[in-house]
């Protein structure tokens, strides 16, 4: 069937070229040539594979959720922990005091202030966290009071209902008996039987168990003993060359950028803060030394930098600043290892256009609650000023230069700014178009029914265009992952737990080895170019007029970084720089937050995903590209201690797709998750959301492109599949008239109020 070239995007990276022909669209007439489009099957049904299931996990990892009988431990037992847990964070605030009281804290215009902008959170987080490791102090006491051997695998299952500990426990959110049309922001009751899957606050689930030395929260060691090796020693062996980064011509940088997008709208892992807010310091104040312990907050974990460090030995830095995730709280508060926080809703659900929590969403919307509030600046609307928390002092006399937006990470580079600036827009754009068809909506009604639309589409973009991309057609086969081409789907299951999982907020989908070192901007004036380290939180080139067109087209036309080992020393080295001519190590903070989080090393994960256990680091030929191999030989003692970040990006990139095969198991699970689990999934029949077959139909025709060209001015022309490079056969620059960048129409949308 001939179609748009968006249609056949599953396709578009098959080798076999049988599987997309050009075709006629269009016929040609008297005035106008014949438009090509693509020739493609359709894709009519899916079957879904998810890794690991609640029912087979106990099988896989003996201990994980069972344990033995527990009616030993005795209401004393109970209490004597809980005034351990409550002791443990009394000190904590008699520490954090007296640190503020000396100074000990993050500086502003440092590169810790920047990245603490990045995880910063909320007082109702921090004072929920706090509560999380109250249950990690009493797990520790009783693990030792009974002389426990696997404290994660025997205190799960201790009933804390009837005890002090138990005080603690979230509520359990209560959902209509028939659930509604529309979601909930903070992502409560898209699960119909376990309303708490998914909320904001909400810890994220585990493949594995976690790896802690003591059971609960310290990070693993080598297996031989003694600390692994340190991230910023890793760093340096492997990433070398940075400043010559391999580059994909096939991809445009853009596929970076949307990437990233997307991760902000299922995960933020936000670091423990001071009471009151303010950054935890541990490393002296020049950057030369671990703090002491009397002097170090619990939560650090700093990376200490080797003395002969090829960079960051000019500047005198012998530590990198880092600070563990918050812990949550578990829906009934269970003992064991800690289980790290996810601020933002879990779901694959807009939050970050629309937010994460009831009254942030409000504050986003304008007086009437139909749009998305707006600045107006150049010829479109910009994002609203925000006029505080600027992290470059010279820029805060510009309330105008940084932005909010449904997700506080808005302003951590001017792509990502741009990307919530067109949503705005399209959600805007749409608006208003429902608000003329239909005077009979109530505001509200616009508003959710607008979100509802705005959220299928981004949905669709992502499982059309972006994952064929990264995870390739035939693995998307095997997880279930294919978007139809009509009709709807019956994927729901109830049983499915879609909360965000740990390696893939730690380790898999953070795919910083993709970025390149600079931005590029391209008009009709020419091309110009960014340094990346003057573009983070520090969005003020927006300001130029049309300067996000400018990025957005130049983006979809520079070649993406490859995915593989060798990072831009832009993301190694000067990583949210600040006064000092020096920055942070995007590597050495992922390998530090793979173990920050308990994740089991590589091994582990390749038994997990189909691969045999690797003896010693012979048997990781299979996967490890050979360069790698010989650093990691050099680097670990034992193949048991690589880590999983490490031994992910130094894969071989699977055939057909941009990750190795541990990484596009681990991706590819939690899709297929967001997808099964998700009650309010775009393509679902029998649900109280679930579009009609024409509005699916027209949801469907949505592509990257078509949303670029209807939000912009600059942008006139563009690729049909902004992910690929413009190919003049299969992937021309056309008009964004063209029917080649087919347009959705609302006209399905009946007139009916929405049920709100």
């Amino acid at each position: 069937m001939c179609k748009p070239p968006a249609g056949c995007a599953l396709f578009y990276a098959d080798d076999d070229e049988k599987n997309l022909q050009t075709c006629i669209l269009i016929p040609a007439n008297e005035t106008t040539n014949a438009t090509l489009g693509l020739c493609c099957e359709n894709v009519l049904s899916n079957r879904i594979k998810q890794l690991l299931t609640d029912d087979n996990r106990d099988q896989f990892s003996p201990g994980y959720n069972t344990g033995p009988e527990l009616g030993f431990i005795s209401a004393d037992d109970l209490s004597a922990s809980s005034v351990n847990g409550k002791s443990f964070t009394d000190k904590l605030e008699t520490l954090e005091a007296e640190l503020k009281k000396i100074g000990i804290k993050v500086e502003s215009d440092t590169p810790s202030a920047g990245h603490l902008r990045v995880f910063n959170t909320t007082d109702e987080a921090r004072e929920l966290s706090l509560k999380a490791l109250r249950l990690a102090a009493a797990t520790s006491a009783l693990t030792n009071r009974l002389g426990l051997s696997n404290p994660n695998g025997e205190l799960r299952q201790v009933d804390l209902q009837n005890s002090r500990l138990g005080e603690s426990c979230p509520p359990v959110p209560v959902c209509p008996a028939i659930g509604g049309k529309y979601r909930l922001h903070d992502g409560t009751c898209s699960n119909p039987r376990r309303s708490w899957i998914g909320r904001a606050t909400s810890p994220m689930q585990r493949l594995l168990p976690a790896h802690y030395d003591d059971g609960v929260q310290v990070p693993r060691s080598a297996r031989g003993g003694g600390p692994l090796p340190s991230p910023r020693l890793i760093s340096i062996q492997l990433s070398t060359d940075g400043h010559r980064a391999p580059q994909d011509r096939r991809l445009t940088a853009l596929v970076a950028d949307f990437g990233q997008f997307l991760d902000h709208d299922l995960v933020q892992s936000p670091s423990f803060q001071l009471r009151g807010g303010g950054g935890i310091q541990c490393c002296s104040q020049d950057g030369s030394s671990v703090l002491p312990p009397h002097q170090r907050h619990p939560q650090c974990m700093p990376i200490e930098i080797p003395f002969d460090d090829p960079f960051f030995s000019r500047f005198r830095q012998g530590c990198m600043n880092f600070v563990r995730t918050m812990p949550a709280l578990t829906h009934n508060c269970s003992l064991g290892a800690i289980n790290q926080m996810n601020s933002v809703s879990h779901w694959f659900d807009g939050s970050t256009i629309y937010g994460s929590e009831g009254q942030a969403a409000r504050n986003l919307v304008g007086p009437r609650g139909t749009l998305l509030n707006n600045g107006d600046r150049g010829s479109l609307a910009l994002l609203p000023a925000q006029n505080g928390g600027c992290t470059r002092r010279r820029q805060t006399e510009n309330p105008n230069f940084c932005f909010v937006a449904g997700d506080n990470r808005v302003n951590e580079q001017p792509v990502i700014s741009s990307l919530h600036t067109l949503l705005m827009r399209e959600h805007n754009r749409v608006a208003g178009i429902l608000a003329a068809m239909h005077p009979e909506y109530s505001d509200d009604g616009v508003y959710q029914e607008t979100r509802r639309i705005v959220i299928a589409q981004l949905q669709h973009i992502a499982y059309n265009e972006f994952l064929p991309v990264v995870l390739g057609r035939r693995f998307m086969e095997t997880y279930g992952l294919l978007p139809l081409a009509s009709g709807h789907s019956f994927d729901f299951n109830p049983n499915y737990d879609a909360s965000v999982t740990n390696e893939f907020a730690a380790a898999a989908y953070r795919l910083h080895t993709l970025v390149r070192g600079d931005l590029k901007l391209s008009n009709n004036a020419g091309d110009s170019r960014i340094p990346l380290r003057e573009t983070l939180n520090s969005p003020q080139v927006l300001l130029w007029p049309d300067a996000g067109d400018a990025l957005l087209s130049g983006q979809c036309s520079r070649p993406l970084g490859a995915f593989d080992h060798v990072f831009s020393e832009e993301m190694t080295q000067h990583l949210f720089q600040g006064r000092g001519g020096f920055g942070l190590d995007i590597l050495s903070l992922n390998i530090q937050r793979g173990r920050d989080h308990g994740l089991p090393g590589y091994n582990s994960y390749r038994k997990l995903c189909g691969l045999k256990r690797a003896r010693d680091f012979t048997d990781l030929t299979d996967t490890i590209r050979p360069e790698a191999l010989q650093v990691l030989r050099r680097i670990y003692r034992s193949v048991d201690d690589i880590d999983l970040y490490v031994g992910g990006i130094s894969e071989r990139r699977s055939s057909g797709a941009l990750l190795g095969h541990t990484f596009l198991c681990l991706v590819g699970d939690q899709f297929a998750r967001l997808k099964k689990g998700d009650r309010f999934f775009y393509d679902l029949a029998n649900q109280p959301s679930s579009f009609t077959a024409d509005q699916l139909n027209e949801i469907r025709k949505t592509s990257l492109a078509r949303i670029i060209c209807d939000n912009s001015v600059g942008v006139t022309r563009l690729q049909p599949l902004v992910f690929w490079q413009q190919d003049d056969a299969r992937n021309p620059i056309v008009s964004c008239d063209s029917a080649l960048i087919p347009r959705m129409s609302l006209e399905p949308w009946i007139p009916e109020v929405p049920n709100t």
